[in-house]
């Protein structure tokens, strides 16, 4: 049984997240996966002098200790493998907080539904709403 809704947060109230999260959208779910998993599938999309810049930024910041290219690509790829599943790792509990919070908060089901999905999606730049919607709900009519 839901919690009584105390800080007057209708029960449909739904929030979009801010710009930088639609931006994030495509880094987090395509090209992290992707150099990861399938990073040959990038290559004609990126410049060469895209990737020795970040060598010599690597190397110069002794990063990595070799400057064998080939090694540099392997060690990339591995980074963003294990940060691609730390990020759904993540996620599985972001979504746990979610539901915890609608439920809180006193949410109906369809609304609820709708923040599984942004959480899904946008991961804390959407949870962070539910966290303090009195922050972010500004007393007008819900969508």
């Amino acid at each position: 049984m839901p919690k009584k809704n105390k800080q007057k947060i209708p029960p449909n109230w739904f929030q979009a997240p801010e710009v930088a999260a639609f931006i994030w959208l495509p880094v987090t779910w395509v090209l992290l996966p992707m150099s990861g998993f399938c990073p040959e599938a990038l290559q004609p999309y990126l410049l060469p002098s895209i990737f020795s810049g970040i060598l010599l930024i690597q190397v110069r910041y002794n990063l990595i200790i070799s400057k064998n290219f080939s090694e540099f690509v392997v060690f990339i790829q591995g980074v963003c493998k294990t940060v691609f599943i730390a990020i759904l790792v993540i996620h599985c509990f972001e979504l746990m907080a979610c539901l915890f919070l609608c439920n809180k908060i006193g949410l109906d089901s369809g609304t609820t539904f709708k923040w599984f999905i942004n959480v899904t999606f946008n991961g804390f730049f959407a949870l962070k709403m539910l966290l303090s919607p009195e922050n972010y709900f500004k007393g007008g009519r819900a969508k």
